[in-house]
């Protein structure tokens, strides 16, 4: 999957549009430098960009980019084990047939001609990975006449660039469930086991829908997490160790116990000490679950 935070909190939210954008008309001969335009502004930060940026990372997004855990959390499914839909461009030809076509960095380097003859094509979007600093500098320099500014790091986010990106899900009122759930899973890995995942994802989507009314695309929201954590949590893991460790170097300053302290109280704290503090502030039946649930993994395989 891939994962992104979406700034709707404040008093000038930076709300974005998904799978809706219109078709850019565009001579073939124009694509890379269309595409390469509208990485290098969204790596850059440039003030107008059109593309997003999401990370192949949930740690990512929690831990660096809502640190004060009140934006929304926004994912689709990317994953090379499904259907491979990374690095690629979707495009609609003059006679109007819907084609996508491979559009890795790598490849595109090589300077070999993307399309075949002259013509045009209807760019619908494109998802092209872009966590390799010194292969994007490479593309941008050759395509965009200048590569990514000093401070951009697309690798350290294990950044992915889309642009008209599909909607999936999305989850605001429920972000101190999926701190709640993510913590749980890197101290004790009680979703490791498919079997235990599974029956969890069942009991969340079984749960009385009044618990979701103010969101209700939540509630499946929350059951595609646990089953992404529990299928590619070898890979997760090894890239969330190094974000952990590098926000607790910085002071996390907060008015309440809110979803980051509890994150670093589930890690740093004995599980019943953690659950007594975290009970207090969470009144979420979702994050009630997932203690509950652990407690039973962790009371059957002997963890308690």
């Amino acid at each position: 999957m891939l994962f992104r935070i979406e700034d709707v909190a404040g008093f000038s939210p930076n709300l974005r549009s998904y799978g809706s954008a219109p078709e850019i008309r565009l001579e073939k001969d124009r694509v890379d430098a269309y595409i390469a335009e509208k990485i290098r502004d969204q790596v850059n930060g440039a003030e107008k960009r059109d593309a997003l940026s999401y990370s192949q990372s949930l740690a990512v997004c929690l831990l660096k980019y809502n640190r004060f855990t009140d934006n929304e959390l926004h994912f689709f499914g990317a994953n090379p084990e499904v259907k491979q839909i990374m690095d690629y461009v979707f495009y609609r030809t003059r006679k109007g047939n819907f084609r996508e076509k491979r559009y890795s960095l790598a490849e595109r380097v090589s300077g070999a001609p993307l399309f075949r003859g002259d013509g045009i094509i209807f760019l619908r979007g494109f998802l092209v990975d872009a966590a390799d600093n010194r292969l994007l500098d490479a593309y941008l320099n050759r395509y965009a006449g200048a590569g990514r500014k000093a401070y951009a790091s697309p690798e350290k986010d294990r950044e992915v660039i889309a642009l008209n990106p599909p909607g999936g899900w999305v989850i605001r009122e429920h972000m101190d469930a999926v701190y709640t759930l993510y913590a749980l899973q890197l101290r004790y890995g009680f979703l490791k086991q498919p079997e235990w995942a599974g029956a969890l994802a069942g009991e969340v989507r079984a749960m009385d829908p009044f618990r979701f009314a103010a969101a209700p695309g939540e509630q499946e929201a929350a059951a595609q997490l646990i089953c992404y954590l529990s299928r590619f949590w070898s890979r997760e893991e090894r890239i969330s160790r190094r974000i952990y460790s590098d926000q607790t170097r910085q002071e996390h300053l907060s008015m309440c116990f809110d979803p980051i302290l509890q994150f670093d109280a589930i890690l740093n704290e004995p599980f019943e000490e953690a659950y007594g503090l975290c009970r207090q502030y969470n009144l979420q039946a979702l994050s009630w679950l997932f203690w509950d649930f652990c407690a039973r993994y962790l009371a059957e395989s002997g963890g308690l």
